[in-house]
């Protein structure tokens, strides 16, 4: 809690308050306090722009807000939970941008991919994992994410776009985030003693069996086998599209 940032959730204003003061009795006893510049809060939920009592940290009311950044995501107040990527495309075309900066556009496709792998895909798809993103916002991120195949291999179309990821050994993101997805879903749902299986058991069990529907995966498959049964259907879709 001192080194990373504290989220409390609540579903009423009045436990939110309660919780709030006994944080701030808490952290008196460690002759520390709570930072009101840094402080925020948002509401998620049909009433999410209701006007409501302040939330005091002591005799201060901590602001309400449009969004908020939590461990490097940015979360948006609506009637459900929806997320920022402005930030995130904006580190990431940073990273891009430096590195072939100092590499490049003359340099081999596998080196720089190699390269924009280790450096700059983790910065787009960081946290995507634990997150439900509509098809809106899937494809906003394959824009920014296709932008370092749309350089090297100079074209626009998805197709081509695609065909030239399948052969060089990457998934579009699309894929890409479907098997990150898959590979979180099962880690919550086997490790039985985390307080994160309750709520994957509440609200990821239908996420799960919708991918595995997709890929025809069997809930007992290990890594590879996910792997694979992704990589298959990307596949047969290459195979499709070469054929029209």
């Amino acid at each position: 809690m001192y080194a990373d940032d504290l989220l409390l959730l609540s579903l009423s204003l009045s436990d939110l308050q309660t919780m709030v003061t006994i944080c701030l009795e808490e952290l008196k006893k460690l002759d520390m306090c709570i930072n009101i510049k840094k402080s925020g809060i948002i509401r998620i939920g049909k009433s999410y722009l209701a006007t409501v009592s302040d939330i005091f940290a002591g005799e201060t009311p901590i602001p309400w807000g449009k969004d908020m950044t939590y461990l490097g995501i940015c979360f948006l107040a609506g009637k459900d939970i929806r997320y920022d990527f402005h930030k995130t495309k904006s580190k990431y075309f940073g990273a891009l941008n430096s590195l072939l900066g100092k590499i490049g556009t003359k340099s081999k496709e596998t080196l720089t991919l190699s390269l924009v792998t280790s450096k700059c895909f983790p910065i787009l798809t960081y946290g995507l994992e634990a997150m439900r993103i509509n098809k809106t916002q899937l494809s906003n991120l394959s824009y920014v994410y296709n932008a370092i195949f749309v350089k090297l291999f100079s074209t626009f179309k998805r197709d081509i776009i695609e065909q030239c990821q399948f052969y060089t050994g990457f998934l579009p993101l699309q894929y890409r985030y479907d098997l990150m997805r898959l590979n979180f879903l099962f880690t919550l749902n086997s490790n039985v003693v985390s307080p994160a299986n309750t709520i994957f058991k509440l609200l990821g069990v239908e996420d799960l069996s919708l991918l595995c529907k997709k890929y025809g995966i069997h809930m007992n498959l290990g890594f590879p086998n996910r792997s694979s049964a992704v990589w298959q259907h990307f596949s047969v879709y290459i195979d499709n599209l070469n054929a029209s």
